[in-house]
């Protein structure tokens, strides 16, 4: 569904991503780990299209949409979580759903009851404000609103930043129940490297731009140095 092929990216003069190619096929969750600063964000942005790519190809369902325009890209079946969740503050829970389904052709109703279904502390405060939820809360929002587009491929940047482990362990098991019911395609970049390979059917590891090893997400677990290097091994 996804190829990224030997894709670069910079901020001014400062290259940040150095030739990273990567695929996800449908169906899968893939996950990208590394530290902060590895690049994550910055290639969960320039595959959504917020962040220009230096060179190198973006294909999607083997179209090519390396330059096509973020909203775009939405059109095409991409939806992005991103970062820091961004919510709508000043809206209600109920229009930053709406506002997720701008492009949907379909039963809108149907879709935010399922998304209420997936995560009830929406319906229980659908009147609220977004900028008065908990982060949890608005992670959830952020997730559920990305997914009133009716993607067919999921990013999902940091879902568990700042948030209390039993809150990420919620929301990664709402993501693991969608993933089961629809068949969702989802790429997530983390930092909790062990709750994203847990979730995940295959791995990648970023570390200063580059990709330094792949493989099963188990595989990944069992390895010394990402034990070392990630879970305090």
């Amino acid at each position: 569904m996804l190829a990224v092929e030997d894709l670069s990216a910079a901020y001014g003069r400062i290259e940040v991503l150095h030739g990273v190619s990567l695929k996800v096929d449908p169906g899968e969750i893939v996950a990208i780990v590394g530290a902060n600063g590895a690049g994550k964000t910055t290639l969960m942005k320039t595959i959504a299209g917020v962040h220009p790519a230096g060179g190198g190809r973006i294909r999607l369902d083997g179209e090519d949409v390396t330059r096509l325009p973020a909203h775009k890209r939405v059109g095409r079946g991409l939806s992005l979580v991103p970062e820091g969740r961004q919510v709508f503050a000043p809206l209600s829970v109920a229009d930053n759903l709406a506002l997720g389904a701008f492009r949907s052709e379909g039963d809108v109703a149907a879709d935010r009851a399922a998304m209420e279904a997936l995560f009830p502390i929406l319906a229980e405060r659908r009147a609220q404000t977004a900028g008065g939820l908990s982060g949890g809360q608005q992670q959830m929002l952020a997730i559920a609103r990305a997914m009133m587009a009716r993607p067919r491929l999921l990013l999902l940047d940091e879902p568990s930043m700042g948030l209390a482990p039993i809150v990420i362990k919620d929301i990664f098991r709402a993501l693991a129940e969608r993933h089961r019911s629809s068949g969702l395609t989802v790429l997530i970049v983390e930092q909790n490297v062990a709750a994203a390979l847990s979730l995940a059917d295959r791995g990648y590891v970023l570390e200063t731009g580059r990709l330094v090893a792949e493989g099963r997400s188990e595989d990944l677990l069992a390895d010394p140095a990402i034990q070392r290097a990630y879970l305090g091994g």
